[in-house]
C-alpha cells in the first residue's frame, strides 16, 4: 500500500470546483440557451429587451454564483482543507483527514479524469469528485497511481481541460 499526504487550499478548491461545474456539457448547454434567449429578447421591442438584458446579466454573473456556492460549501466543510493522508493499493483508496476516514474500492468509483495539476476520482455520475493534487505524488507513486486507476475499466472521464 502506497501513502501520500496533501492539503488543498480553499482557493484551489473553489477554483477547480467552479471551473469543473462550468465545463460540464449540461451547464454549457444551459448557459448557451439562456444566452441565445437573451440575445433574441434584446433584439425585440422595449418590454422584451429589459428581460433580455436581465438574462444576459444572469449569464455573465453565473460563474460568480457558482464560485460563491462552492465557496460556501468548502467553508462549511473544513475537512476539505485539512491535511489528508491517502493510501492506495490493489483494493482501492483509504483517505484519513482530521478524524474522518473513508474507504473506497476501485470498482466503486464511477470514473476518473485528470488535469496537469489534479486527479479527479468521480464518486458518482453527477460529477462529484475527490480532488487529489498531483504534487502529492513522487514520480514512482504517480506511476503506481496511474496503474491502479487502470482498474476502473474504461470509465475514464474526459479531462476537458479541467483545472
Amino acid at each position: 500500500m502506497t501513502t501520500v499526504e496533501y492539503q488543498l487550499t480553499r482557493r484551489e478548491l473553489v477554483l477547480t470546483g467552479t471551473l469543473r461545474k462550468l465545463g460540464r456539457a449540461r451547464t454549457l448547454a444551459f448557459i448557451s440557451l439562456i444566452l441565445i434567449g437573451a440575445m433574441l429578447l434584446i433584439m425585440l421591442d422595449d418590454s422584451a429587451r429589459i428581460v433580455g438584458w436581465f438574462f444576459l446579466a444572469y449569464v455573465l454573473l453565473l460563474p460568480l454564483l457558482f464560485a460563491r456556492a462552492v465557496h460556501v460549501f468548502v467553508n462549511a466543510n473544513p475537512i476539505f482543507t485539512s491535511k489528508t493522508t491517502l493510501s492506495f493499493g490493489d483494493f482501492g483508496i483509504v483517505s484519513v483527514a482530521d478524524g474522518y476516514r473513508s474507504e473506497r474500492e476501485w470498482r466503486a468509483l464511477a470514473g476518473w479524469s485528470h488535469s496537469d495539476k489534479y486527479f479527479f476520482l468521480h464518486t458518482d455520475t453527477l460529477g462529484t469528485a475527490i480532488t487529489i493534487p498531483k504534487r502529492a505524488f513522487s514520480e514512482v507513486q504517480l506511476e503506481l497511481f496511474f496503474e491502479q486507476l487502470s482498474q476502473i475499466d474504461g470509465k475514464l472521464a474526459s479531462p476537458m481541460n479541467e483545472t
